[in-house]
């Protein structure tokens, strides 16, 4: 309803595309929404009938987390990028932040810098959370973990935070 620019990033160009593009299309063609003609593949924006867009890129240029801001940000996999890059697109954000990540660092500028504020609602969700959308045999493999690797498990299990195995 309301014209916005939602920019969602992640690590690596590579990245993006391999991950968080594939599922937006995905969800997208689920929802019977998607239009090839809206979304441009050179610069990543899809732009929908109304002027909102959706800008995909990644922090490997610091000249693009010093452009432009945003009404929303999604980070996708938070934990892959520096605290510098964070503060970069944090300060040119509008409304809203939403950051993804798998828990498989003991420490993180995330536990120390985001987790903490008073702004910030932390979820913690698992494959259980998910698992009616998986396909068993994704199932299999994360509960196979029990009983091959208990910090594997705990992370990609439970969504607990990794310990150091040193």
């Amino acid at each position: 309803e309301k014209m916005r620019t939602i920019s969602i990033v992640s690590v690596t160009r590579s990245h993006l595309k391999r991950g968080v593009i594939r599922d937006f299309k995905s969800i997208m063609n689920d929802w019977n929404i998607y239009n090839e003609n809206s979304f441009n593949k050179t610069d990543l924006i899809y732009h929908f009938p109304k002027g909102s867009i959706i800008e995909f890129f990644s922090v490997d240029n610091s000249e693009k987390l010093r452009g432009p801001g945003r009404d929303i940000l999604f980070i996708n996999e938070a934990n892959l990028i520096t605290y510098d890059d964070w503060t970069q697109l944090v300060l040119r954000t509008k409304e809203k932040i939403f950051i993804d990540y798998n828990p498989v660092d003991e420490f993180s500028w995330i536990y120390e810098k985001v987790l903490p504020r008073e702004d910030c609602c932390f979820i913690q969700s698992s494959y259980l959370d998910n698992k009616q959308f998986l396909p068993s045999e994704q199932v299999e493999e994360i509960e196979r973990l029990k009983e091959v690797d208990e910090n594997y498990w705990q992370v990609f299990g439970l969504g607990n935070v990794a310990k150091s195995t040193d």
